[in-house]
Order: C-alpha cells, then sequence, then structure tokens
C-alpha cells in the first residue's frame, strides 16, 4: 500500500514538473516570429532632417532605407535580414559642448543576412554573442561603446556612446 500511495505521489511531482516546462515553452514560443527594426538609438537629441524636430532614434532622423528584421524559429535559429546599414561620423564641436555634427550616408542597396542561434530565459535573449532583453512586444540589443564621438577635425575619439537597436514584433 505504502509502495501504491508513493507510486502516486511521484506521478503527481513528475506532472507537476511537466506543467513547469510547458510554461518555459509558452514563453519561448512568444519570440518565435518576424521582429523589424524601429529604433537606432545612440542617446543623443539631433535633427538631422532639419523639420525642427530632434530625436535620439536615427530611423526618424536619416533617410536611409530600413528593412531590417530578426525572425526566430522554434528549431533554435535565428536569422538577421538586414538593409540598415549607413555610415556615420560624429563629431562634438567644442570639446565642453552638448552640439554635435553629424555625417552620414546611407548603405548600398541591398541586404546583408546573417544566421546562427538563440536560447531564451526568460525576458533575457543569447543571440550569437548578445545578449538582448524582452519588453512587451519590444526586443531591446544594447552594443555598449560602439559608438565613437570624435573631435572636430576627427583625429581623436573623446566619447564612446552606447548603440540601443529594438526591434518590434510583427
Amino acid at each position: 500500500m505504502k509502495n501504491n500511495s508513493l507510486f502516486v505521489i511521484l506521478f503527481f511531482v513528475l506532472i507537476l514538473c511537466n506543467s513547469c516546462s510547458n510554461d518555459d515553452d509558452s514563453n519561448q514560443t512568444s519570440l518565435v516570429g518576424t521582429w523589424e527594426l524601429t529604433s537606432w538609438n545612440i542617446g543623443i537629441p539631433i535633427d538631422i532632417n532639419n523639420d525642427s524636430v530632434a530625436s535620439t532614434n536615427l530611423l526618424d532622423e536619416a533617410d536611409c532605407v530600413n528593412n531590417e528584421t530578426v525572425v526566430f524559429e522554434t528549431n533554435g535559429t535565428v536569422s538577421f535580414n538586414s538593409s540598415y546599414n549607413p555610415t556615420f561620423n560624429i563629431s562634438l564641436i567644442g570639446e565642453t559642448s552638448e552640439t554635435y555634427l553629424f555625417d552620414i550616408q546611407c548603405g548600398l542597396e541591398g541586404t546583408i543576412g546573417l544566421a546562427g542561434t538563440y536560447e531564451q530565459n526568460g525576458d533575457t535573449v543569447k543571440i550569437l554573442n548578445n545578449t538582448a532583453t524582452i519588453n512587451g512586444n519590444q526586443l531591446i540589443i544594447v552594443y555598449q561603446n560602439a559608438i565613437d564621438i570624435y573631435n572636430e577635425d576627427f583625429t581623436q575619439i573623446l566619447i564612446k556612446k552606447d548603440l540601443t537597436l529594438i526591434y518590434s514584433k510583427k
């Protein structure tokens, strides 16, 4: 009789553990799908397009084509399909001011692709060698010290800024 009771208890524990792992799988499923780039942010309000509205999102300011997407598959693979690849130089006007000069050139037409694997643990996603965070329907990747801010004659790096990319689920 004790063996039967022990068997019943173990059976319910296994069912409970299986239910918990299914919850993790449903979190994983929320990541699966296509995410599009909606913000390319370096934390500096700029008005490159001269519309009298400054934005920290370069996508709002630069007239470059943006079709960048990230696609997460159920099998743990991720692919980046990118056409947003501007080349830009930023300089600080006077080493103590908050005024910047931007020189942005849009990338060539075409698509750059990259594929790899990902692992999700709750709201954190490890993509290739980077870590992203899920916040609602946004996927946020921060590349620390990725942007160089130069002096006026571009001979010296004065500041390094983080680049924050935000993708929204389609």
